[in-house]
């Protein structure tokens, strides 16, 4: 929220731990230790056992002025006080309805995203490994220092446009047109002494570059990107030296550079209200949310993924395992790169004063490789009102 009104917040304890504990009343040496137990830098714990843990912090010098504060006003009565509710509360009241068809719905979209924050590839078809869709988020953006570059502070991210060739290449491509494509192998030659750790949301993964072309192609795309920027790749995990035993192991659900889980599905009875809310195309909205799958249900109740345990894509198993928590990502136009909050506050007033999520995490509850297809009817499983 804050970055959107162009505002710097430092959370945490400021480097000064005594004071912040003293503050909050964290004096207790085994509350330390529960913490140092359970907190790592970057999580989104902020409670334990109900004691925050940590602080925001917004500081004005000698050099602010009365419109750096009547920015912050502003933003303190959009964000938190100024609340329009856009959405009745929803009725999940499904009696009624026809046994079968309140349970039915159709995959009508299908997203990857081969380098993580970059613009979607759309097939009609595509693979699911043990570990997601083939190919999902398995590249990166990184400043020189090994910083992750994301569309939070490099909305041009968007303008790299994915396509995987029959030339077994990953081809990128310019949005705007001002440069010809670049093509990266999919099956480069590589070895794990070429690999280097890096981080991504607190986890640790081997990545290899993929090589000053392609370093050279990202930095001419857009004057935002830093001169050293370059492109990495997952390794394969055939690669992975067994010996380091903080790398994500293969047996891991997880093993893309993906933040929370494999796949992502959204509905397109929220996203619609969401769209009306704010005057916006659904197939617009739909995109800022960065789903792998779009449902069309029978019932077209907005938010009822919420209420999903389970569902089943042409006969494939899978299990919700959360809620995807929205932040300011879903502001930014990923045809145009430009922020705009009235989605993300249209969906803070939509939630009524809970978490602020859109969509559902899932996770295969099988492992042999299979198809998906657009069109593919899907089955729900619900929990129990």
């Amino acid at each position: 929220m804050c970055s959107l009104f162009g505002i710097e917040l430092r959370t945490g304890c400021f480097c000064n731990q005594g004071a912040c504990n003293e503050y909050l009343g964290l004096k207790s040496e085994s509350n330390n230790n529960n913490i140092s137990t359970v907190k790592k830098c970057g999580d989104e714990m902020d409670l334990l056992n109900g004691i925050p843990l940590g602080a925001c912090r917004i500081s004005f010098g000698r050099t602010s002025t009365i419109k750096d504060f009547e920015v912050f006003k502003t933003m303190i009565e959009t964000c938190f006080i100024s609340t329009k509710k856009l959405l009745t509360k929803l009725n999940l009241n499904l009696n009624g309805l026809n046994e079968k068809k309140k349970n039915v719905g159709k995959l009508t979209d299908l997203f990857f995203y081969p380098i993580k924050s970059c613009s979607a590839a759309k097939p009609n078809r595509w693979k699911l490994t043990k570990s997601g869709l083939w190919l999902d988020r398995q590249w990166i953006i990184v400043s020189g220092d090994g910083i992750i570059l994301t569309q939070k502070k490099l909305p041009a991210l968007c303008n790299i446009i994915p396509n995987v060739t029959e030339n077994n290449t990953l081809q990128l491509s310019d949005r705007n047109g001002f440069q010809n494509p670049i093509e990266l192998p999919l099956n480069p030659e590589t070895t794990k002494t070429e690999a280097k750790l890096t981080t991504v949301c607190i986890s640790n993964y081997m990545a290899f570059s993929c090589g000053e072309k392609a370093s050279k192609w990202l930095i001419s795309l857009h004057p935002t990107f830093p001169q050293t920027s370059k492109i990495l790749r997952l390794l394969p995990e055939t690669c992975v030296d067994p010996l380091i035993t903080d790398i994500k192991s293969s047996t891991q659900q997880n093993s893309t550079f993906t933040n929370e889980a494999d796949y992502l599905l959204i509905t397109w009875a929220s996203v619609k209200a969401i769209a009306s809310a704010v005057n916006l195309s659904a197939k617009d909205v739909a995109k800022r949310f960065r789903p792998n799958f779009i449902v069309e249900t029978f019932t077209n109740i907005p938010f009822e993924e919420d209420n999903f345990s389970k569902i089943y894509i042409a006969g494939i198993p899978f299990e919700i395992t959360g809620k995807c928590t929205r932040c300011q990502m879903i502001s930014i136009d990923q045809e145009s790169g430009e922020k705009d909050p009235k989605v993300l506050l249209a969906l803070r007033d939509a939630r009524c004063g809970d978490k602020i999520t859109f969509g559902v995490y899932l996770k295969r509850l099988t492992e042999n490789e299979a198809d998906i297809s657009v069109g593919s009817t899907v089955i729900i499983e619900r929990n129990s009102q």
